[in-house]
């Protein structure tokens, strides 16, 4: 049986992640919108379906509360990258309190249970 180790290194995580996003992403770029969104469904659906059927709805959860907590940080880093060259000095740095992000919640507990 693995046990869940009780520290997670989420900024590793997040590291890896964005790696991985800037490989692919490449590969969703001027493609329909409608296929994209049926790539990442299947997508999803490997991912959930890699857990046991007790543990799928959990994990379907917490993927897409994860990706709900994303959306602002996601919008921050567009218009970051967008006035980049602008000379906006407010755009150089990416403050998750801006947006509302809470570290830790998407893990499927408050940043203070860790």
């Amino acid at each position: 049986m693995n046990k869940r180790p009780h520290s997670i290194d989420i900024e590793g995580i997040v590291l890896d992640a964005d790696e991985l996003v800037e490989l692919i992403s490449p590969v969703f770029a001027n493609q329909n919108p409608d296929v994209v969104g049926a790539a990442l469904a299947q997508l999803l659906a490997i991912f959930i379906a890699s857990h046991g059927p007790p543990l799928r709805a959990p994990s379907r959860k917490l993927l897409i509360d994860c990706a709900d907590q994303l959306v602002p940080v996601v919008e921050v880093r567009h218009r970051r990258e967008v006035s980049a060259g602008s000379g906006d000095e407010h755009a150089a740095g990416l403050d998750l309190r801006e947006v509302g992000a809470e570290p830790g919640r998407w893990q499927g507990r408050p940043q203070d249970e860790r």
